[in-house]
């Protein structure tokens, strides 16, 4: 007899973000975003800083140690994996100074 053997697969959809549209921190101070996707396999997520991949890592989240105005813009998250991609929010972050 034949064994028959089912791989479930999903492309990635997003879930959800630890900031809707905009977001604040005070200069010099760490700020940290989270953005979830569903996805079978589980998506990799990517950064983006206006408009340009921040960085190597694919992580659902990414973490400013110090915020400064050089950090001031809009983020956006993606999640990826081999049935697709999906946008999370665009988020500006708006740094304070004192």
């Amino acid at each position: 007899y034949r064994v028959m053997q089912c791989i479930f697969v999903d492309p990635p959809s997003f879930v959800s973000a630890s900031h809707s549209s905009s977001a604040y921190v005070n200069q010099s101070r760490p700020f940290h975003f989270l953005c979830l996707f569903y996805g079978l396999p589980l998506p990799v997520v990517d950064w983006y800083f206006r408009g340009h991949k921040t960085s190597i890592l694919t992580s659902p989240s990414f973490n400013l140690t110090a915020a400064d105005r050089n950090d001031e813009g809009n983020y956006l998250c993606v999640g990826r994996n081999l049935l697709g991609s999906a946008e999370g929010p665009l988020i500006t972050l708006i740094v304070r100074v004192p």
